[in-house]
């Protein structure tokens, strides 16, 4: 299915809709958990979600993305997947449920044997929800996505904020992740027609594994990379340390997820359309990643310069050692946004294995760091993590320029005036916060300082995303208006 401009913009703008919705309820109802819920519970979901993860990923990755890159894909190859998923994912559950003792007795936490085998649910509800997503994706239905999303994220954003202020802890915060996944397949169950047929093809199958089994290598190398940094601090320092670890990651993922998710998810399947032309390809992932350095790191550095006010604000002074780690994790998901888009363009053309190698390199450098720094302090491990990032993106733009002949110095240059722009637009920010003002007026007049000196500094640049960007919406703002 060959997609227009305007097939590509309309599901962007639902898709976007549908993160920006999710994240901003679920980011509301953290505030109110996170005031009423200890931070020491916060970290035990945290060790909770990290197993969880790494479930879901040896379940459930390589084959959606598979499913989506196969240019003839059909309800035989979605059947097939879908049944061995759901039977691997029972697999999984049963020897979760098994090792869950063990797991709690490692950390000396009795609480995470129950709420591991009640949130193991998740893993088989998320193995029918991620062919449902596939099939969605995959025919640019991201209208579905939004339904899904807004229910299942205001079902479980009433439950757990009813269980925490009833005291239940631990397991408010168990089941609003555990009712969200179940709401949102659900909603996806009899919105989308696609049923699975009672057929199986192991040939099918195994085709879909060839180039499948390198991208669930890549995620689940990064997920053990990433939980293997939450374990750790989990079990070497405190509950508390890796929840402030953990939730100061929050607030800069809720700007890189929205815009990259919503993004990335249009994005994949048009470039899957383009494999076959390098050179159209090229210029599309070029203005994909111009816009996306353009909207993301005026938002992160923004962020980074307002953190402490925030979190003061919002989370109350409890949790205001999650400062550093937001500053940090800005830097990090900025990084991640660019890392991306590179690797998204060596999936679209076949290259699974090529991103496999790029995560390795990112993966390898990073334990080996986490290994030779832990010990430091949890601060250490969030430097090297960025560390690791920054040299694998930087390899991966290296072999972009020789895939697609485009030169290394042209990308660089092509992202460091936003870049560069935002950091000055972040100290602009940063000393407005020296006013006498009230908090709430303070931040309102942070945000303003930030805005206008970024869009003013942009204009004066004649930055060319910027400027297609404010023609778009003269366009726009043009056609509603009534003709004499």
């Amino acid at each position: 299915m060959q997609a227009n401009g305007k097939t590509v913009i309309y599901n962007f703008l639902w898709r976007f809709g549908e993160r920006i919705t999710a994240q901003f309820i679920t980011f509301f109802v953290s505030i109110i958990l996170a005031r009423i819920i200890a931070p020491s519970d916060y970290g035990a979901v945290a060790i909770i979600i990290v197993v969880i993860n790494l479930a879901n990923v040896i379940v459930n990755n390589g084959f959606a993305t598979a499913l989506i890159q196969k240019k003839d894909a059909d309800d035989i190859d979605f059947s097939s997947v879908f049944y061995f998923t759901l039977c691997f994912s029972l697999l999984i559950y049963i020897l979760l449920y098994i090792v869950a003792p063990l797991i709690s007795d490692w950390y000396s936490l009795p609480i995470l044997a129950p709420t591991l085998r009640v949130l193991g649910l998740r893993i088989i509800i998320g193995a029918v929800n991620s062919v449902q997503q596939s099939y969605v994706s995959r025919h640019m239905m991201f209208k579905k996505f939004f339904w899904s999303t807004l229910g299942g994220t205001i079902a479980s954003a009433i439950i757990g904020i009813i269980l925490a202020y009833s005291g239940f802890g631990v397991w408010a915060l168990v089941m609003q992740y555990l009712i969200n996944t179940t709401v949102d397949t659900i909603v996806l169950w009899f919105t989308v027609k696609w049923r699975p047929k009672i057929v199986f093809s192991f040939l099918r199958l195994k085709e879909l594994i060839g180039f499948g089994w390198k991208l669930l290598a890549s995620a689940l190398l990064g997920t053990i990379y990433d939980d293997l940094r939450a374990l750790i601090i989990g079990k070497v320092y405190t509950t508390e340390d890796l929840a402030f670890y953990s939730k100061g990651s929050q607030f800069p993922s809720l700007i890189m997820k929205n815009v990259n998710t919503s993004v990335t998810s249009v994005s994949f399947p048009i470039l899957s359309q383009l494999q076959d032309n390098y050179s159209t390809l090229a210029q599309r992932n070029k203005r994909l990643v111009n816009l996306l350095t353009l909207i993301i790191s005026p938002l992160l550095f923004g962020l980074a310069a307002l953190a402490e006010p925030l979190v003061s604000l919002i989370l109350t002074d409890k949790w205001l050692p999650c400062v550093i780690y937001i500053r940090l994790w800005c830097i990090f998901y900025l990084i991640s946004s660019l890392y991306t888009t590179y690797l998204q363009s060596f999936k679209a053309i076949g290259k699974s294995g090529l991103s496999l190698t790029m995560e390795l390199i990112d993966d390898i450098i990073g334990i080996i760091l986490v290994i030779q720094f832990f010990r430091i302090g949890v601060v250490a491990i969030s430097i090297v993590t960025i560390t690791s990032r920054a040299i694998a993106m930087i390899v991966s733009m290296a072999v972009y320029s020789k895939i697609f002949h485009v030169k290394l110095i042209d990308q660089v240059k092509d992202i460091s005036k936003p870049i560069t722009i935002s950091v000055c637009m972040s100290i602009a920010v940063f000393f407005a916060g020296k006013l006498p003002f009230n908090c709430f007026l303070l931040l309102a007049v942070q945000v303003f300082v930030g805005l206008i000196f970024y869009c003013i500094v942009c204009f004066m640049f004649k930055l060319p995303e910027f400027m297609y960007l404010l023609n778009l919406l003269k366009v726009s703002f043009a056609n509603k208006i009534p003709k004499g």
